[in-house]
């Protein structure tokens, strides 16, 4: 939930679409 919440907050000036597609990457 951490990881989440930094990578939120760096990605916050890019789209939510952005942060998903992100996150989606990270995601085993």
């Amino acid at each position: 939930e951490i990881g989440l919440k930094i990578r939120e907050d760096c990605f916050e000036p890019v789209t939510k679409e952005g942060v998903r597609k992100f996150l989606m990457l990270d995601l085993p």
